[in-house]
């Protein structure tokens, strides 16, 4: 691959990882919610996540899954169930008078956050998809093992930049004043857009 080739693929990635997402959008509701800690430590699952799937796509593996329709139905239904569960939890707390009183965050909470990115990611059949189409189409099957992990590396090293960076920019001063005024009506979006998303993964699961 030459330098214009990686850059193609930086390109692509970096237009993924900046379109919402439930990844993106959980750790910037986590940000609001709860702090840049716990947002950050969200952030560190995903990113896991992310080098997980990046690293099965290089490995081939992901090709042997999206060829499963059994394997990707049942990690579709459970990514969707996730994100149902997501989208109640907002709903939850968009429907409370007042917002929990801040409680010091502990270190289980922080790896209960660690795990849920976890989690959320490999969930994220969309994810899958994805890097499966990258590694087949932006890179090809003519790339060498080293150029597949310059690949693999280059990408964590944006997600190890961008997906904190969700994290710390909605954690800001000024992020934190815009959620305390609005807080109902941004957790009943956050519920309705991870509910939306569940379901139409659920639904489009049982229509194929």
């Amino acid at each position: 691959m030459t330098g214009g080739d990686l850059a193609s693929v930086a390109a692509i990635y970096l237009a993924t990882i900046f379109s919402p997402g439930p990844s993106t959008m959980a750790i910037s509701a986590t940000a609001l919610a709860r702090g840049r800690a716990m947002a950050l430590a969200l952030a560190g699952g995903v990113w896991c996540g992310s080098i997980f799937w990046s690293a099965m796509a290089a490995a081939g593996v992901s090709a042997m899954m999206t060829g499963s329709p059994a394997l990707m139905a049942g990690l579709r239904y459970a990514g969707g169930a996730y994100l149902i569960w997501l989208g109640y939890r907002a709903l939850r707390r968009a429907m409370a008078a007042e917002a929990p009183a801040p409680r010091a965050i502990t270190a289980r909470d922080l790896r209960m956050a660690f795990l849920r990115g976890i989690a959320l990611h490999l969930t994220n059949v969309k994810s899958v998809l994805f890097w499966g189409a990258l590694f087949s189409l932006a890179v090809g099957p003519e790339a060498t093992p080293w150029e597949l992990a310059e690949v693999v590396v280059m990408c964590g090293a944006l997600g190890a930049v961008i997906f904190p960076g969700y994290g710390v920019v909605f954690s800001t001063r000024r992020a934190a004043d815009v959620y305390a005024r609005a807080r109902r009506w941004l957790e009943a979006g956050f519920g309705a857009v991870f509910g939306a998303a569940g379901l139409a993964l659920i639904v489009g699961g049982l229509s194929r």
